[in-house]
């Protein structure tokens, strides 16, 4: 049986103007005439279902069509520039930086193009700032248009470390680099890593230094015969050819015999740290925070430990070699570090914050310390690194020797990139060993420059 309904044509006239009135149809089933008028139905009859609707412009159709046009524009400006007025590409301008003298920096460079100039960017070194290289090569015609570089200043929030302070000079460009033709520049730890701390035997033979975290190892001078002689230990000091001390089982002083490997604790209370063996190995220079060590209890009878901000609570202490002598040189609420002992060991010279001081009669009960004005320009640091009037130090990417009286530059010991560490002279000032990272995130390793 055949189901007859009939079909409204709203808005009949915009789609079909054709049609003035309606058709029946079967349901489901083929468009029929009507009896009575006899007028055309449409084929399609999904047609009815979803009429297309009429396009009407509007504002924000002629936005689009403005926004489109613009984008249109840009995008042939752009490739305008990439293919009508660039013609140097970005590894050939790499390939012209480095002809022109773009030295290999510690980390990958930075290659950038701006107003058809490639910038060619290394990072030379990152010790006060950050230190670049920059070549700037047109990218139409491959010319070199600058060398030069850059210097991005740093700032450590609260550093206290007293720096050397070179006065007075200013053409570093000018210092000679020392002539080294025929001396050779070792890699003395090629599979050890993270070395630092290094020092120097008093013969100038052997060099211990602390590597993988907290291990101590020696090695020849000559870069045979590694050993590793403790675990767990650090900040190695040589007290005499034979016996190493350091640092072990929470900050106790120890010290072995290369020779026969015995061990022996120097001390056993207390804390040390930052300490230092007196060159005629009676004294140990040292900060602790022991002098406050009056120690307070709460009503259970436990100890209340008091934290330190800064090294406040640090000050410095004497020891003797046999433990039996004890003494106190500071007992004040300021930043005391870096210890130092004067070359025939009758003088401990030491900082408080930004300030140097010195103390002599150490063999009184008690020692007093008075400012030391010719040390001012000088950190206890590079104090520490003097050999024959001479100590190494690091600026604007270089190692320089500095003559101790007057401050000023003699000679570059280095100019090669890199992320030095330790610096310093063998005693005898025929060696330059220092540490260094080659590129940024790698393996900081240990390195011997023979200098006579």
């Amino acid at each position: 049986m055949q189901s007859n309904f009939n079909i409204i044509f709203l808005n009949h006239k915009k789609y079909y103007p054709q049609q003035s009135t309606y058709c029946r149809a079967g349901f489901g089933g083929t468009p029929t005439a009507d009896s009575r008028i006899a007028v055309p139905c449409p084929s399609d009859w999904n047609a009815l279902r979803n009429p297309p609707r009429q396009h009407v412009p509007t504002v924000i159709g002629h936005f689009e069509k403005t926004m489109n046009r613009i984008i249109t524009i840009l995008i042939l400006l752009v490739f305008y520039q990439f293919s009508v007025g660039q013609k140097i590409g970005k590894n050939e301008a790499f390939a012209i930086a480095k002809e022109s003298g773009l030295a290999k920096g510690i980390e990958e460079p930075v290659v950038e193009l701006n107003n058809n100039i490639w910038t060619i960017k290394y990072l030379m070194c990152d010790e006060t700032g950050n230190n670049y290289q920059i070549i700037e090569v047109d990218a139409t015609t491959g010319e070199v248009k600058m060398v030069g570089g850059s210097i991005e200043m740093s700032i450590t929030v609260g550093e206290k470390s007293k720096k050397t302070e070179i006065q007075n000079f200013s053409n570093w460009d000018s210092i000679p680099q020392k002539k080294l033709d025929g001396k050779p520049t070792q890699l003395l730890t090629p599979s050890i890593e993270r070395v630092c701390n290094p020092a120097i035997s008093p013969n100038s033979q052997l060099i211990a230094f602390q590597h993988e975290r907290r291990k101590i190892g020696i090695i020849n001078i000559n870069g045979q015969g590694f050993e590793s002689i403790c675990n767990d230990c650090m900040y190695p000091q040589w007290i005499d050819n034979n016996s190493v001390a350091y640092l072990k089982d929470n900050n106790q002083i120890f010290k072995k015999n290369i020779k026969t490997h015995k061990e022996q604790a120097i001390t056993e209370t207390g804390t040390f740290l930052d300490f230092q063996i007196s060159p005629d190995n009676k004294w140990i220079a040292y900060t602790s925070s022991e002098v406050w060590d009056e120690q307070k209890k709460d009503s259970l009878e436990i100890p209340i430990v008091f934290a330190s901000i800064n090294g406040q609570d640090q000050d410095l202490c004497l020891l003797s070699m046999d433990g039996k002598v004890k003494k106190y040189i500071t007992k004040i609420e300021k930043y005391v570090h870096t210890p130092c002992w004067s070359e025939n060991g009758d003088t401990l010279f030491f900082n408080i914050e930004n300030s140097t001081y010195f103390a002599t009669q150490l063999s009184d009960d008690t020692i007093k310390y008075q400012p030391a004005e010719n040390l001012n320009s000088i950190s206890l640091t590079d104090y520490q690194r003097i050999e024959n009037g001479l100590f190494p130090l690091k600026r604007n990417c270089k190692i320089y020797a500095i003559d101790k009286n007057t401050l000023i530059p003699k000679y570059v010991l280095n100019e090669k990139p890199g992320r030095y560490g330790d610096i310093l002279f063998s005693h005898d000032l025929k060696y330059f060993i220092y540490t260094k990272q080659d590129f940024k995130n790698s393996d900081k390793n240990l390195w011997i420059q023979k200098l006579k």
